[in-house]
């Protein structure tokens, strides 16, 4: 398992920021739009956002900031996000967002007491995801709300993508499904186990599908994709995770 430094280096490099899975994502903002819907829709059922203007919010592997822009569409928030891709800091500062580049656990004093942090996809892909979590909790304000989205390792799609891996080895139209980047395949009682180590109420774990086809995959490819995914919708477990985690008053 590559650590920390590593990730870090392959999520700043050119290759991995230009890939043209991500600069085609970054250019279809209804899909940021429906991910702000997502997230106000499942912190309003369990949390009740206060009822004033400036919401602090930050994204946690915010990239250019297409989520922070979709949630100021649709909130009066005051939006902050991290990094450590210096190209994706860069873009998103030029767009009129505060974005420190590095990790969560170096940024500034002032990227703290927040109502709500967003994490998407992001998880996965650190070395220690209990390190995550627990400061994450920390830049929270008491009563905090954290969002996280991840893969479902209890998936079809990710238990059959697994089996193609053993039986036939690594190939490229599984690479977006199982990147090297992924360090971890969470399941929801793996979620939940470290959501309370990290010190976090567990209000809500749900799953739910892709947003649409996934990009960059042969026909052949998402056509069974397709197929499982409506088997997991029938057995309630989705593709994606979404877990709604809540600060303590008492934590520290």
């Amino acid at each position: 398992m590559p650590g920390a430094e590593a990730q870090a280096a392959f999520h700043r490099s050119a290759h991995y920021f230009h890939h043209p899975y991500f600069e085609q994502r970054r250019q279809d903002e209804r899909a940021f739009d429906l991910r702000s819907d997502l997230v106000f829709r499942e912190i309003g059922r369990p949390f009740l956002l206060p009822h004033r203007a400036g919401i602090r919010l930050l994204d946690v592997g915010c990239d250019t900031g297409g989520f922070l822009l979709a949630a100021l569409r649709r909130e009066a928030v005051v939006g902050q996000g991290v990094d450590v891709s210096p190209s994706a800091v860069e873009e998103a500062r030029a767009r009129g967002l505060a974005v420190h580049a590095g990790t969560l656990e170096t940024a500034p004093a002032g990227f703290s007491d927040y109502d709500v942090i967003t994490a998407f996809d992001l998880i996965e892909h650190v070395p220690e995801p209990l390190e995550l979590l627990t400061a994450i909790r920390t830049r929270l304000r008491p009563n905090g709300i954290c969002f996280i989205q991840t893969p479902n390792g209890r998936s079809s799609v990710f238990a059959a993508g697994g089996t193609a891996i053993h039986l036939l080895g690594p190939r490229p139209w599984l690479s977006r499904l199982f990147p090297e980047e992924h360090t971890y395949c969470i399941t929801p009682q793996g979620l939940r186990a470290l959501a309370a180590r990290a010190g976090f109420e567990v209000l809500t774990i749900d799953t739910r599908p892709l947003d649409g086809p996934e990009r960059g995959l042969p026909t052949v490819a998402r056509a069974g994709i397709a197929a499982l995914s409506g088997l997991d919708r029938l057995l309630g477990r989705d593709i994606l995770l979404c877990a709604v985690l809540r600060r303590g008053e008492g934590s520290p």
